[in-house]
Formats: C-alpha cells, sequence, structure tokens
C-alpha cells in the first residue's frame, strides 16, 4: 500500500474501489469537501500525491486543523520547522497531549507521516508504504 493511499484513507476517510473489469482501482470519496469532490472516481495513481505535492499535503494539514474534539475544541495543532536539510512536522493533540513527529528532507512527505503517526497507523505499516 502506498503513502497516498493510507492517507487518503485513514486521514481523509475516503474509500478505494477495485474494478472488476481490470481498470485501476479509484477512490470513492464520501466527504462533501472540494478535496474529495475533486478526486472521487479518479484512479489512485492519478492522485492526489500527497507524499510529493505541497498543495495536496497542505490538504492534509488543513484537514487535521479542522478536527474538532466531542466537546467541539480543536482536536490537533499542526507545526513546521525548517531546518537547513530537512523540515520537521509536529502534531499535537490538544486535549490528550500527545503529539507525533516527523522529519524529512521532503515536506509534503513530513507532513503525511506525522499525519498517519497522529490518526493512529502502525509504524510497520507506515514504513511498509515507503518502500
Amino acid at each position: 500500500m502506498s503513502i497516498n493511499r493510507l492517507v487518503g484513507e485513514r486521514v481523509f476517510g475516503w474509500t478505494v474501489r477495485e474494478s472488476e473489469d481490470g481498470d485501476p482501482p479509484h477512490w470513492a470519496t464520501n466527504r462533501d469537501t472540494p478535496l474529495a469532490r475533486q478526486y472521487h472516481s479518479v484512479p489512485l495513481d492519478s492522485g492526489p500525491h500527497f507524499d510529493r505535492e505541497i498543495a495536496a499535503a497542505w490538504e492534509v494539514v488543513e484537514h487535521l486543523r479542522k478536527q474538532r474534539n466531542d466537546d467541539g475544541g480543536r482536536k490537533y495543532l499542526v507545526s513546521m520547522i525548517d531546518h537547513t536539510d530537512s523540515v520537521e512536522i509536529v502534531v499535537e493533540d490538544f486535549r490528550e497531549g500527545d503529539s507525533w513527529l516527523a522529519v524529512n528532507e521532503s515536506a509534503s512527505l513530513a507532513i503525511c507521516l506525522a499525519a498517519l503517526r497522529a490518526v493512529g497507523v502502525p509504524e510497520a505499516t507506515i514504513q511498509e508504504a515507503c518502500k
């Protein structure tokens, strides 16, 4: 499974429809957002490329920032620190005090990794998708 598929499924809650007639699998986005409408029924390979396109990765950041706790308060704080040769992304849970970190030379990939950790994707699954 690719990082992009993991982000689509686990961060955004989209599903993937496998074709029975040999066509490539495609997104089945069940959310009413501009991003979901843009990619509904699009083959997985055609995007979004969260791991390498900063505009797509920024949609991940915006999605996390919009998440709310049961009491209506913000769930996540997303921070970015730009180092000389890498980018550090930290996702913090306001209520629980947990935080997840990703450092990578690619800001897009760092965003994906931190987001996947924040939503509870096991590290082994993330690492397998990075291969």
